[in-house]
């Protein structure tokens, strides 16, 4: 079974009532038992027919509209351009209502365009949201000339990097870390990090959450999760990373004890 086919198994048991898809690019999503479906994305209509190259069947709306509270959240191969994920999931967390569903697929640490990047730990995902780090910022930009060398490997005969000779590869990239406006795969994610990441996401907008469907399939990651009331506790893997970010801000007050 294919992505598209298999993400269409999935909502069409997942999926009803009426709810936002993020991100749907040029095919938007239908599932049974769907009502209604708005389409939110940053950049407007005739930005995404530019982006595209080709005309977009639907309307969208921004973040920044007046949106009610949904039965479910879409969002495929959208969450790994996100420089700060746990940021973007608290933002989506907020459109559902209570019990509402998120039904996310990305590709997975082994897909092709991802197979020979090293996976992002959850740690440096949780870092990048702390410290505000967006995607102008240096940590962030590091990932650039992975994320290039990745797509190069994976497709030289058509990604524009590897064109020409080593010497105008290697200055592309560097070049690209200077620029801002990028819109690549930021992080590497495997399906424990991803439930990982969505979990923090809820927790910092003030909600739990319940995995209803958790799969790594064909080099691709489909979470399904149920938005919940937040528990009187953090995870146990967010409290472990609060307890090492303790212990290291200490040491900035008694660098005697290094």
């Amino acid at each position: 079974m294919d992505d598209r086919a298999k993400r269409q198994e999935i909502g069409d048991r997942q999926g009803a009532g009426i709810g936002y898809e993020i991100g749907a690019g040029t095919q938007p999503s239908h599932y049974a038992g769907v009502r209604k479906v708005t389409i939110l994305d940053i950049r407007t209509r005739s930005e995404l027919e530019a982006h595209f190259g080709a005309g977009i069947p639907y309307e969208v709306r921004g973040f920044d509209a007046a949106l009610e509270a949904a039965d479910f959240v879409v969002a495929h191969h959208v969450i790994e351009h996100a420089p700060d994920p746990i940021g973007t999931l608290a933002q989506w967390a907020a459109l559902l209502r209570d019990s509402g569903v998120m039904f996310l697929s990305l590709p997975a640490s082994d897909h092709a365009c991802e197979q020979n990047r090293l996976p992002t730990p959850f740690e440096h995902i949780l870092h990048d949201h702390l410290f505000g780090r967006g995607a102008e910022s240096f940590d962030s930009k590091q990932h650039i000339p992975h994320f290039i060398n990745q797509w190069t490997a994976m497709d030289p005969g058509s990604f524009w990097f590897a064109r020409k000779d080593v010497r105008h590869i290697v200055a592309n990239s560097l070049n690209e870390v200077q620029r801002d406006g990028h819109d690549l795969h930021w992080h590497t994610y495997t399906l424990d990090v991803m439930q990982q990441t969505l979990a923090v996401g809820f927790w910092f907008a003030g909600h739990g959450v319940e995995f209803v469907h958790a799969e790594h399939h064909g080099g691709a990651i489909y979470l399904v999760a149920r938005k919940l009331p937040r528990p009187k506790e953090a995870p146990e893997f967010l409290r472990l990373c609060h307890h090492r970010l303790i212990s290291a801000a200490e040491r900035l007050l008694a660098p005697e004890r290094v």
